[in-house]
């Protein structure tokens, strides 16, 4: 799989199985380093609210509920 091929057409790209913390295996790779840098603040304090976890630019979920929500509200 080619984790990098589609990533001038997204913001983040999907990513699942990877991060292997606890029940944390939901998680987002943003793609795009200038809507992560104009967003940062936003998107920091969106992960505070939401019980997410943000690591530069990777973003972890506790469950794909909390990754839907995410989809739709970054997309």
């Amino acid at each position: 799989m080619q984790i990098m091929e589609d990533w001038k057409n997204k913001r983040f790209i999907v990513l699942t199985g990877l991060i292997q913390d606890f029940d944390w295996e939901y998680s987002v790779l943003l793609s795009d380093y200038n809507f992560w840098a104009d967003n940062a603040d936003k998107l920091s304090r969106w992960c505070e609210e939401n019980n997410c976890k943000q690591e530069g630019m990777l973003v972890i979920f506790p469950n794909e509920k909390m990754l839907s929500l995410f989809c739709l509200r970054w997309s």
